[in-house]
């Protein structure tokens, strides 16, 4: 290491009196003075045991030392409120909580976003700039940020660090962001700090995000819009946003990870929805179960009925053109004399089937009941005996069986009793996801559309 040298500083006393003082440098022998001097600048050594920090400043070795103290002499000066900080600068950002003031204002034109905090306005800058200043350290992936929180998160997909437990006693559960252990906790303890704001009201929820989704519901905004030329479908959330994109682009990203399946999906729920249905005893015994509720049903209302019944669809003179060698129906509504009434009980909304496979499932029963020398018209009215749904983005979960069951009652009485219908071939889809009024189904770009024409509205109770 260089050995310090000494210069002369001249200073004056309090009588103006010229005085020499030695002050303590360190520079090379050329006379060079380093950029960095280590500790050698900075006087003012932390004394609590096991801390190294140093300081060259006083006022920020006072603030440090508050880390180990405890001590927050910034108390808020507003009336009931006990906060209190270690920082003055820390006070000053949360009394603005109490007067509103927000004093940092977007600099950019059209923009009149203002925020409490300066780092905030930068942050939010970046959405004007498309600045990501934070990026990936691993190798091959190049993630990049527009801010560093997001980025440590991120990391740690590739760590598979999970530095957040549980507090409770007897739960494991871990988490990599703070955020998610903070909503995992009210699980436990039953807190729901985010109410609506709209009178008459009493939702509250555990996190803020699904607060302001459902006061939505309310204001009917629909802030997110598809990016997408000629189409004009907005929605109040962002993750129905991605999932409708997806109609354009075709993308199915959630791919079934059974061997020889292949079946791929728009969203992950479905995905998940077709293993545990098709791949599991527990999911088909769970079909079975629900399709046995619908025939016991269909008795106790004196419809005559035909179960399970398999329509041989590649025998040589039957169709060409398919893969398919037999087609099972859940049932056929006998006593129906207007048209063919097909009744599928598709539970979950037939999730976990892929929709091209089933359109096409479809055309083949009718084009064999046509060949086989069938001539009324065929109805296949596709119930979901879950009563899980949404319409227009607003999710109905707890439908009661009772009433989804009457309805289906109604509604095959009005087509056992109604006129022929027109049209060859119509689909109807009960307790289906809705969108301004049609089946959200016919948005999956495999849903032919000379199918389409065939589809009535989905049928959903007046009064929900």
């Amino acid at each position: 290491m260089t050995e310090p040298h000494f210069k002369m500083k001249r200073i004056s006393d309090d009588f103006g009196t010229k005085i020499m003082k030695r002050k303590r440098t360190l520079s090379d022998d050329h006379g060079n003075i380093p950029v960095n001097t280590g500790k050698i600048n900075k006087p003012h050594v932390c004394s609590f045991d096991g801390c190294d920090a140093a300081f060259a400043k006083k006022g920020d070795f006072v603030r440090h030392k508050r880390t180990h103290t405890g001590e927050k002499p910034f108390a808020c000066s507003f009336d009931g409120c006990d906060a209190a900080f270690a920082q003055i600068g820390n006070l000053v950002k949360h009394e603005r909580t109490h007067t509103g003031e927000k004093p940092f204002a977007c600099i950019f034109d059209g923009c009149d976003a203002t925020f409490a905090e300066k780092g905030n306005l930068v942050k939010h800058e970046r959405t004007h700039t498309g600045e990501k200043p934070f990026v990936c350290k691993y190798d091959g992936c190049g993630t990049a940020f527009a801010e560093k929180g997001h980025l440590v998160t991120h990391e740690r997909t590739h760590t598979g660090e999970k530095p957040f437990a549980c507090s409770f006693d007897g739960c494991d559960a871990i988490f990599a962001e703070k955020g998610n252990l903070i909503r995992h906790e009210r699980t436990h303890t039953g807190e729901k700090p985010f109410e609506c704001g709209f009178d008459e009201c009493d939702a509250a929820f555990k996190d803020k995000g699904t607060c302001v989704k459902h006061e939505r519901t309310h204001t009917g905004e629909k802030p997110f819009a598809c990016t997408f030329d000629d189409c004009d479908a907005a929605f109040a959330q962002k993750g129905t946003l991605v999932t409708h994109e997806r109609t354009h682009t075709g993308e199915k990203p959630f791919v079934c990870s059974f061997d020889g399946c292949g079946a791929a999906f728009t969203q992950k729920g479905h995905c998940n929805s077709h293993v545990i249905s098709m791949h599991s005893v527990e999911g088909i015994k769970r079909q079975k179960k629900q399709e046995n509720r619908v025939r016991t049903c269909l008795v106790n209302w004196g419809f005559i009925v035909d179960e399970e019944i398999t329509i041989n669809i590649g025998r040589k003179d039957c169709l060409t053109g398919t893969n398919r060698q037999f087609s099972r129906i859940d049932f056929a509504i006998v006593s129906c004399t207007s048209c063919i009434l097909i009744l599928e009980c598709d539970e979950d909304q037939h999730y976990w089937y892929e929709v091209s496979c089933e359109c096409g499932r479809m055309m083949d029963i009718v084009a064999s009941l046509r060949v086989a020398g069938y001539t009324k018209p065929v109805y296949f009215l596709r119930y979901s005996p879950n009563g899980a749904f949404e319409v227009n983005s607003v999710k109905y979960s707890r439908v009661p069986r009772t009433l989804r069951e009457e309805h289906l009652k109604a509604r095959i009485m009005a087509i056992s009793n109604g006129p022929e219908p027109e049209a060859l071939l119509t689909i109807e889809y009960m307790f289906y996801d809705v969108q301004e009024g049609m089946p959200v189904v016919l948005a999956d770009t495999d849903f032919p559309a000379s199918l389409a024409a065939s589809v009535v509205s989905s049928c959903v109770p007046a009064n929900l």
